[in-house]
C-alpha cells in the first residue's frame, strides 16, 4: 500500500485539477463567484533581501521593510497548508533572493516533512558547493536559475552586482553534484527575462541549456505604470485592443505571503497595494474565503476592473491561455508552452 500511495495521491490531484478547471470555467462563463476552496499555489516571501540590483526589477522601489520571514511564522503557514485536503505547491520566493535566508535549507526540509512540493527561484550567486549539496539533500523539488544571458558583458549589465563566471560555475556544480549523488531533484530550470539587451540571444540560450536542464524559460519584460497594473513592454497593441478582457485566474488559484506575514492576492503586487489579510493574525483559509478576496473576485467577474487600480490596465490576466506546439531549434525537437507572459521549452520525449 505504501508503494501505491504516491500514485494514488497524484491521481487524486489530477482529477481534482480537472474538476477545478471545469468549475472555474463555468464561473467565468456565467459570471459566478466560484473559486477553489484552497489556493493551488502559495508564494512565500521568506526574505525580501537581495544581493543584486537587476535593471528590470521592481525591487528598486521597495516600500516595505527589508527582513527575513520569522521561522515560527513560516512554520505556522506550512502547518496550515499541509493540513488542507488539496496540498498547494509552495514557491519559496517573491521579491528577494531566497538563498540569503540563513535557514533556507531548514525551511525546505520542514515543508518537505509535511508532504509538500517545494520550489524556488534564485540568481545562484550564493550557492557554493556546500550549499548546492545541501539543496540536493534537502529534498527541494525544483529550482529555477535566473541567468538572462550567455555573455558575461550583457549578464552583468542586467544582473548588476553579480559575477557571471561565479554564477555559471555554481549552476554547473549543482548539475554535476546531482549526477554524482544520483539525485533526480531538484529539477533545474534556467530562465531569461527577454529585453532589448538580450533578445538576440534567445535561440543560442536554448541551444546551450536545453540538454543540461529540465526546461528553458523566458519571461517578457514588464513594467508597473502609474495608471494601474503591470504591463508587458513592447506589447502588440493591436492584439491588446482586440482581445476581450477576462477575469484574472490569479484570484482563483494563488496567494502571496510577504516576509512580514501580510497577504496579497497577486504576484504583480510587490508594493502591498492589495492586502487582504495578515497570516500572523488569521488563518490562511479564512483570508482566502474572506470578504476582501470575494469582493475582488466579484469585481472581476462583473468586469469592473477599472475600479481596482492595480488591475485596471494589467496584462497578467493574459496568462490564462497556454498554447503548446512542437518546434525545432538547433536540430533539436522541442515542446514549446507559451502564453502572453512567458514561454517554456523542453526536449520532446
Amino acid at each position: 500500500m505504501s508503494v501505491l500511495l504516491p500514485y494514488i495521491k497524484r491521481k487524486i490531484h489530477f482529477i481534482f485539477d480537472l474538476i477545478y478547471k471545469r468549475v472555474i470555467l463555468i464561473g467565468r462563463i456565467f459570471k459566478l463567484n466560484l473559486y477553489l476552496m484552497w489556493p493551488k499555489t502559495l508564494y512565500i516571501e521568506i526574505t525580501n533581501l537581495c544581493n543584486a540590483n537587476c535593471r528590470m526589477c521592481p525591487r528598486h522601489d521597495l516600500n516595505r521593510q527589508e527582513e527575513h520571514m520569522d521561522t515560527n511564522l513560516y512554520k505556522k503557514i506550512i502547518d496550515e497548508a499541509s493540513a488542507w485536503f488539496y496540498k498547494p505547491k509552495i514557491h519559496l520566493v517573491f521579491l528577494g533572493e531566497p538563498l540569503l535566508h540563513p535557514d533556507f535549507i531548514k525551511l525546505v526540509i520542514y515543508a518537505k516533512s509535511k508532504g509538500l512540493v517545494v520550489s524556488t527561484i534564485s540568481n545562484g550567486y550564493a550557492m557554493n558547493n556546500e550549499y548546492a549539496q545541501a539543496l540536493i539533500e534537502s529534498g527541494l523539488d525544483e529550482i529555477t536559475f535566473s541567468l538572462d544571458s550567455l555573455s558575461k558583458k550583457i549578464y552583468e549589465q542586467i544582473r548588476i552586482g553579480l559575477d557571471f563566471d561565479i554564477v555559471q560555475k555554481n549552476i554547473h556544480n549543482l548539475l554535476r553534484l546531482k549526477k554524482e549523488l544520483n539525485s533526480k531533484t531538484p529539477e533545474v530550470q534556467i530562465s531569461m527575462v527577454i529585453q532589448d539587451l538580450n533578445r538576440h540571444e534567445k535561440d543560442d540560450f536554448i541551444k546551450y541549456w536545453i540538454d543540461k536542464v529540465k526546461g528553458v524559460y523566458f519571461q517578457y519584460e514588464f513594467k508597473d505604470f502609474e495608471d494601474g497594473g503591470r504591463r508587458k513592454i513592447n506589447n502588440n497593441i493591436n492584439k491588446i485592443i482586440s482581445e476581450r478582457r477576462k477575469s484574472c485566474y490569479y484570484l482563483d488559484e494563488m496567494m502571496v505571503i510577504y516576509s512580514s506575514g501580510q497577504v496579497t492576492v497577486c504576484p504583480a503586487d510587490d508594493f502591498a497595494e492589495m492586502l487582504v489579510g495578515d497570516s500572523k493574525l488569521e488563518k490562511l483559509l479564512d483570508i482566502w474565503r474572506g470578504d476582501k478576496y470575494k469582493n475582488l473576485r466579484r469585481k472581476h467577474m462583473e468586469g469592473e476592473y477599472k475600479r481596482i487600480k492595480k488591475c485596471a490596465n494589467c496584462d497578467y490576466w493574459r496568462g490564462y491561455n497556454v498554447t503548446k506546439e512542437e518546434v525545432e531549434i538547433g536540430k533539436r525537437k522541442l515542446i514549446k508552452d507559451a502564453n502572453e507572459l512567458c514561454e517554456n521549452y523542453r526536449l520532446k520525449k
